[in-house]
């Protein structure tokens, strides 16, 4: 349902975030990082978040790529204690990788942006 675009899928992670309950750390949460390598592949620029993990927390990386309209070639999706470490292999809308720093600093800021929203 959610692939045909007949599931409210933010509404659905609010609700979820309601009742989810984190295992309390000593530790102080990760601060939100994004980091763009350009050198890794040569047909995608790789881009790797890094965050405190929690509800949506993917669903939120992945909506602001499609608020810039990139596409993604391939992901690798980890949770390193409570904080998630994700990279994504990133081609923009016309199916290149990103190299102009503007564009890639829009990436960032978007990404940091939806990162921190909760729902």
């Amino acid at each position: 349902r959610a692939l045909a675009g007949r599931l409210a899928i933010a509404a659905r992670l609010g609700e979820r975030s309601r009742t989810y309950r984190q295992a309390p750390t000593s530790a102080r949460p990760a601060r939100p990082r994004v980091t763009v390598d350009n050198e890794t592949s040569a047909v995608a620029t790789v881009l790797e978040v890094s965050c405190p993990d929690g509800v949506g927390v993917l669903y939120r990386i992945t909506r602001a790529f499609a608020e810039l309209d990139l596409d993604i070639v391939s992901a690798r999706v980890q949770t390193i204690g409570s904080d998630l470490v994700d990279a994504f292999y990133l081609l923009d809308g016309s199916g290149r990788k990103i190299t102009d720093a503007e564009h890639l600093a829009e990436i960032e800021l978007s990404v940091l942006r939806w990162v921190a929203v909760d729902f």
